[in-house]
């Protein structure tokens, strides 16, 4: 069975500077992504995030860390291999 899913877009215009075009372009060079895709994803990002959503993952996440006997600074020195562990052992001046 094969479902199709319709997006309806509406096309408009835009007038960036040198600036915002070219990082546009940059950007879907090396993101291989349309500059249409790009800016779509921004303007989810920025105008169409859900403030309903944050709240409900801050609020799944709030206090994660408490009740550890230890810092993120010690976690972190705990994981580290070898040579890095070493490195970031010794004081700083």
């Amino acid at each position: 069975m094969m479902m199709y899913i319709y997006i309806i877009m509406k096309r408009t215009q835009i007038y960036l500077s040198d600036v915002e075009s070219g990082t546009l372009k940059r950007r879907s060079r090396e993101s291989g992504r349309t500059v249409s895709d790009l800016i779509r994803e921004a303007i989810d990002l920025v105008y169409l995030r859900n403030p309903r959503e944050v709240l409900k993952v801050l609020e799944a996440t709030a206090g994660a860390w408490s009740g550890r006997t230890f810092d993120g600074a010690s976690y972190v020195d705990s994981v580290r291999p070898g040579r890095v562990a070493a490195l970031h052992a010794k004081p700083r001046r």
